[in-house]
């Protein structure tokens, strides 16, 4: 049987995301659940924190571990940012919910 504690902390764990970026040229991402869609201009990555938009040139996955959480992307970045309206369309079904939506 879990404890509590033991329950909080396994909760902890999956909530652990973290971004680092290196020189603009490489991207470290923790806490991904799941590679979302990527090309040469945009990568994004469903974390626990929100989907996570790397943009840039010439982008391409250098690494990716779903079964760690890690994403490493290798590239020029212009920017790194959460992209609220992603994360309402994930949660309201995307755009075929948003169609059939009662």
């Amino acid at each position: 049987m879990m404890r509590e504690s033991d329950d909080k902390r396994a909760m902890g764990r999956a909530r652990t995301h973290s971004v680092s970026m290196d020189a603009r040229e490489r991207v470290v991402v923790t806490g991904a659940q799941e590679l979302l869609s990527f090309n040469d201009m945009e990568v994004c990555v469903d974390t626990p924190l929100g989907v996570l938009a790397i943009e840039g040139e010439e982008l391409h996955i250098e690494r990716l571990n779903l079964d760690e959480g890690q994403v490493i992307i290798r590239g020029y970045v212009y920017a790194a940012n959460y992209d609220d309206d992603m994360d309402r369309d994930r949660e309201n079904g995307g755009l075929i919910g948003r169609l059939f939506r009662k």
